[in-house]
């Protein structure tokens, strides 16, 4: 289940244009015994818009916006885009416990916004000036080489970040998580 809520976090926070319905692989192994998502086509994230032509402010997109959010708590489609993915949007509704769980794991743990914005930094500073030349020979209009760079992601990283985690402090209100229900029925039947 943490699989499945980490791409479904990562792809709000990134504002992963296309997390919802496309952009992410099913991984197995052991005989299909454990499933984990691999988010991937990952060119509108970070604000970037899908063809490389501007960048998308917070708030520019209804499906991204937390104020919206904030104004409706039960909408969904933030998460799942009006029913494309209704394995998110299950999550959403009736898991909220363990997102919020996860989430307050992951901000905690590996995804601060100065662990995300370090290691974007470090893999940029590892691309040799002649993969920048190749790339620019092959896509010489790629409209994006002007408008984005490490502080433009920087700073999305920490304005999204400090957004969402406002979301989910003040507005994510966790309803109970239907497996601990369970588990505490389960749990004072056999004390019966």
């Amino acid at each position: 289940m943490n699989a499945r809520i980490n791409t479904m976090l990562y792809g709000i926070l990134s504002k992963e244009y296309d997390y919802y319905n496309k952009s992410y692989l099913l991984c197995t192994w052991n005989d299909g015994a454990y499933f984990y998502m691999v988010p991937y086509d990952l060119d509108s994230t970070w604000g970037l818009y899908w063809d490389g032509s501007k960048i998308m402010e917070d708030g520019s997109d209804p499906y991204f916006d937390f104020e919206g959010l904030i104004q409706d708590a039960n909408r969904t489609s933030f998460i799942s885009n009006n029913g494309q993915n209704r394995l998110f949007e299950r999550i959403y509704k009736h898991f909220k416990s363990r997102v919020k769980k996860q989430w307050d794991y992951l901000r905690q743990n590996v995804w601060r916004n100065s662990d995300i914005s370090g290691a974007f930094k470090k893999f940029i500073s590892e691309i040799p000036q002649s993969a920048y030349e190749r790339e620019q020979a092959r896509w010489p209009t790629l409209p994006s080489k002007n408008i984005t760079d490490y502080e433009q992601i920087q700073k999305f990283i920490i304005e999204r970040g400090d957004k969402m985690d406002n979301y989910m402090d003040k507005y994510y209100f966790p309803e109970t998580d239907p497996l601990e229900d369970i588990k505490n029925r389960l749990t004072k039947l056999e004390q019966k």
